[in-house]
């Protein structure tokens, strides 16, 4: 996940979702097909991006997860960097769909601290993700 030339700390668009009934997952079902759903959602989330989208360098968006939330992360606040965010999304949306695997999320903007080496992420248009999709009675991605 190595990204040359990204800011730690700017304005950027940040993507957060859900998977629905883990809690239950984990509950009712074998570890080892759990451990096999969290290997397609890895899939669809790495897939996406690493896919260059409409000739724009892929390397504008990077994603995190944990647990059962994916991340979703632009490089800054510019409209390539907004460009490839929303197809990267997009595509996840599209393949978590196509998996069968339920899903909430939100997207927001704002001043994000992004130290990978570090595993440190925070600022609050994460925290503003989180609390709208908390707030969805719908399977999908809304926008703040």
């Amino acid at each position: 996940m190595e990204r040359v030339d990204w800011e730690i700390t700017c304005d950027r668009y940040v993507g957060y979702i859900d998977i629905m009934g883990f809690k239950n997952l984990v509950l009712t079902r074998p570890h080892s097909e759990i451990y096999e759903i969290m290997k397609k959602i890895d899939e669809c989330k790495l897939n996406n991006e690493n896919i260059k989208w409409d000739n724009i360098d892929s390397k504008l968006v990077t994603t995190t997860n944990y647990s059962d939330s994916i991340m979703i992360y632009s490089k800054d606040n510019s409209f390539l960097s907004l460009k490839a965010f929303t197809c990267t999304i997009s595509g996840i949306m599209d393949d978590l769909f196509m998996e069968c695997i339920p899903f909430k999320g939100a997207i927001s903007f704002g001043t994000m601290t992004l130290d990978i080496e570090r595993s440190i992420f925070f600022g609050q248009p994460l925290i503003d993700s989180y609390l709208l999709q908390e707030e969805l009675y719908f399977y999908g991605v809304v926008v703040r």
